[in-house]
């Protein structure tokens, strides 16, 4: 792709910033899919309308963590937000305007999410924000857009609720029930499992995919033997493990995420339930991505990461989607990156979906627009098909009804690990599966 050159100088100061970035306090609660952000300056006046009738610039801010403790992940998000951009313009094409993405730090705290909110509409003017990703922070960007009435687009699973206070949000990847709803129905239809354990994080993160799992797996006529919670900063899951027996139950349903995520692996394959015990996640993000295993590796745990392999997760996307949308992105970025395919949680899928959604609700605008009214408008008008699937808002929904892919954690050719897709789930509406 014609600017390659751009992304690999801007992935080489987002791991420079990273490294001399001093450590911020964490997101009050971290339900990323995987990504965070980078950084860019301020470039002035709202630029949506053209005087002369030139080009249009539309202003995206994207928030993302630069700093403190999500910043690695966020200079994934933003590598994959500026390649989003650029895919888009040369295989989809833009006509009569142009995309600027402007990067804003949350710092990895809700104040800094609300902050970058802030700045971004009043200092740079867009005219759409994206972003962040973590629930804490997603809470505080959202209430700044709509306090200023400026339209703000999710790229991955939101809370329902969110949908319900902040009236300019658009949860373009749909709901954080989708997927663990999703899980319910495959777990109890598709591997036969009738008895679980669960286990999370003890905050709104995990319960907000725990609790619509249990809901629908006992509505199944599964039976959930016992539900454990531990803090975010867990890092002995021996206590949690101790009382889980092969015996009593089919699997274990889980997640967290990080360090913890790590810690939990080792705990449950010391204690012996790998063998007996398989863990089946109700969501993805920092729990099986491809990150965990390295780390694991790095550390000498590789029987560890051998046990992962095969684990059921949900996803949003997965790079084997076998559909034209999905297979020339994946052909395109592996072009573009010297033969490595785009990882399921690395937002690649995800951001290249939400700039299609942007691209298309610009396109449908009459060319004088300039109402922030407009745009939301026209961005839950849409009905569009990308990498991800389709996207679509029904029913005055502000939260999209999506396709829902079961995949499991694969190791490709090249050393890599990824998500392999087993199942499709289609058109699964915003409040998740629902059992008659």
């Amino acid at each position: 792709m014609k600017h390659m050159k751009k992304y690999l100088a801007l992935l080489l100061t987002l791991l420079l910033l990273f490294a001399l970035a001093s450590c911020g306090d964490s997101s009050d609660d971290n339900s990323s899919d995987s990504g965070s952000s980078t950084s860019d300056s301020d470039t002035g006046d709202s630029g949506s309308s053209s005087d002369n009738g030139e080009t249009k610039v539309i202003k995206i801010g994207h928030i993302c963590d630069q700093t403190g403790t999500d910043a690695l992940t966020g200079a994934e998000a933003a590598a994959a937000m500026e390649y989003a951009v650029e895919y888009v313009e040369e295989y989809y094409g833009y006509n009569g305007y142009t995309f600027e993405v402007i990067h804003g730090d949350a710092q990895s705290t809700s104040d800094g999410a609300g902050d970058a909110a802030r700045q971004l509409i009043e200092q740079s003017g867009v005219d759409i924000v994206v972003g962040p990703t973590m629930i804490g922070e997603k809470a505080a960007a959202a209430a700044v857009c709509t306090d200023a009435e400026v339209p703000i687009v999710f790229y991955n699973p939101t809370p329902e609720s969110f949908m319900e206070t902040y009236t300019w949000l658009v949860g373009a990847s749909g709901t954080t029930p989708q997927m663990p709803t999703v899980m319910a129905d495959y777990i109890y239809n598709d591997l036969g499992y009738t008895k679980v354990y669960t286990l999370t994080k003890d905050d709104t993160g995990g319960t907000a995919y725990s609790d619509p799992f249990i809901a629908n797996f006992e509505a199944l006529g599964g039976t959930v033997v016992a539900e454990q919670y531990a803090p975010n900063d867990t890092a002995d899951y021996a206590p949690y493990l101790v009382s889980m027996s092969g015996d009593e139950a089919d699997a274990l349903v889980a997640w967290t995420s990080g360090s913890a995520a790590i810690a939990l692996w080792q705990a449950w394959y010391d204690a012996g339930l790998s063998e007996t015990l398989p863990i089946v996640a109700f969501f993805s993000g920092a729990f099986t991505d491809s990150f965990i295993c390295d780390a694991l590796n790095a550390s000498g745990r590789s029987d560890v990461v051998e046990a992962i392999l095969g684990t059921y997760t949900p996803m949003s996307w997965a790079y084997d989607i076998e559909t034209e949308e999905n297979q020339q992105l994946v052909e395109a970025y592996t072009e573009d990156h010297d033969g490595t395919v785009p990882i399921g949680n690395n937002l690649v899928g995800a951001t290249a979906q939400v700039i299609i959604l942007i691209r298309a609700a610009v396109e449908s605008l009459d060319a004088s627009w300039d109402s922030s009214q407009e745009l939301l408008d026209a961005l839950l008008a849409q009905d569009i098909t990308g990498p991800e699937g389709r996207t679509v808002f029904e029913n005055g929904s502000q939260a999209a009804t999506k396709d829902i892919y079961v995949t499991k954690v694969i190791q490709l050719e090249d050393g890599t690990y990824n998500y392999g897709l087993v199942k499709l789930y289609s058109d699964v509406l915003p409040e998740g599966l629902t059992v008659d």
